[in-house]
Order: C-alpha cells, then structure tokens, then sequence
C-alpha cells in the first residue's frame, strides 16, 4: 500500500494526491494510514513532491467526504512543512 502510495504520489500528479488523500481519510483510524502519512511527509520535506501545494489546490467543499477528512490529517501531521 505504501508502494503504491508513493509511485502515486510521483507519477499521478494531482489525480494521484487526491486518491492518497481519500485513502487517508477513509481509513484515518488504521495504522496503514499513518504510513502513508510518513511517505507523503519524506516526499514533502525532500522537495521531491509538492503534496501540501497540490492537495491545497483542490476545492474540498466539491469532494467527496473521505478526502476532506484526508486532506485535514494530512494539514494536522505535515503542514508545519508548507503553511497556509
């Protein structure tokens, strides 16, 4: 899943974040989530991926659900890296 998580976030641009960013959401209680969290964060922080950047771009009143609950852990966790 954290494979999958970051060839996503590398090669799926922003269709790519924003499915890593529902998955989070849908399963923010599971401990899978959290490393998915880690990946996107090392992403981030080595300026290898604009996560925060792009997730931001989306209207997320026009999402669904899920990726809104992701969108907000993934702000809570990382958003130290690129503030709003």
């Amino acid at each position: 899943m954290v494979d999958a998580a970051e060839a996503l976030a590398r090669h799926g641009g922003k269709a790519g974040l924003r499915a890593i960013a529902i998955e989070i959401g849908r399963t923010e209680d599971d401990p899978d989530a959290d490393y998915l969290m880690y990946k996107i964060e090392e992403l981030e922080a080595l300026g290898e991926v604009p996560v925060l950047e792009t997730l931001r771009e989306f209207d997320a009143r026009r999402e669904p659900a899920d990726f809104s609950r992701g969108l907000a852990s993934i702000e809570h966790y990382m958003g130290h890296h690129n503030p709003q």
